[in-house]
């Protein structure tokens, strides 16, 4: 990735390291935050921030059901939609635009079947807050159904938030709560090695989300 400035002169560079980068989309979140989506003819959509940060990578459509093996996937641009919805151009492929976003309720029903038979249900949070938009702070209807109804069937869930604190106070009391205040890879890497006692979890909360979570709340080293 190459930025010039308007003159035209090289003002920095950098590189994923991807074999054969080919669209290039850049957007700006209601947040005011701006991102690079970056299609690889080798199957890969990246998103990315304006220095070059992985911030999310697209599934290959043959891993999430929408394709089968036997079909080509040569993706060749993006787009995004105003409610964040992303659509994916299969320019050199099978030749469809694929579209991802918010589950289907029908996923979401195959979801909670699947925590019936779980020991301890486990919600990945990445909500981030979104100016002027109606219930930025809160995490999405559906999903927030589904985390309700995993807590009122009995079962033991954790949450794990990687994004903004304050959706906390919306959702059940779980068994287990943990807040990285951020979604970078090492914050996620991190939030795993706790769920699996690989690392001992400490911090307090610097802000008072709700009445269960005060300011300070947490655990001391």
């Amino acid at each position: 990735m190459l930025i010039f400035d308007q003159q035209g002169s090289v003002q920095d560079w950098w590189t994923l390291g991807l074999s054969g980068a080919h669209g290039l989309t850049w957007h700006r979140e209601a947040s005011g935050q701006e991102f690079l989506y970056i299609t690889d003819t080798d199957g890969r959509i990246v998103k990315t921030t304006l220095d070059g940060k992985i911030a999310l990578e697209l599934a290959h459509p043959a891993k999430i059901g929408a394709y089968t093996d036997k079909e080509s996937y040569i993706p060749t641009e993006a787009a995004i939609a105003p409610n964040g919805d992303i659509y994916v151009a299969d320019g050199y492929g099978s030749q469809h635009v694929l579209s991802f976003g918010m589950m289907k309720p029908e996923e979401i029903e195959r979801a909670f079947s699947a925590t019936r038979t779980a020991d301890v249900v486990v919600f990945g949070l990445f909500t981030r807050v979104r100016a002027y938009v109606e219930d930025a702070i809160k995490v999405a209807k559906p999903y927030r159904a589904l985390i309700e109804r995993t807590a009122t069937s009995g079962r033991n869930f954790a949450l794990l938030n990687f994004g903004n604190p304050y959706v906390m106070a919306d959702l059940p009391k779980p068994a287990f709560s943990l807040c990285t205040f951020s979604d970078a890879t090492g914050s996620i890497t991190a939030a795993v090695e706790v769920l699996f006692g690989e690392l001992k979890p400490q911090g307090q909360l610097p802000v008072r989300i709700s009445e269960r979570y005060p300011f300070g709340h947490g655990l001391k080293g």
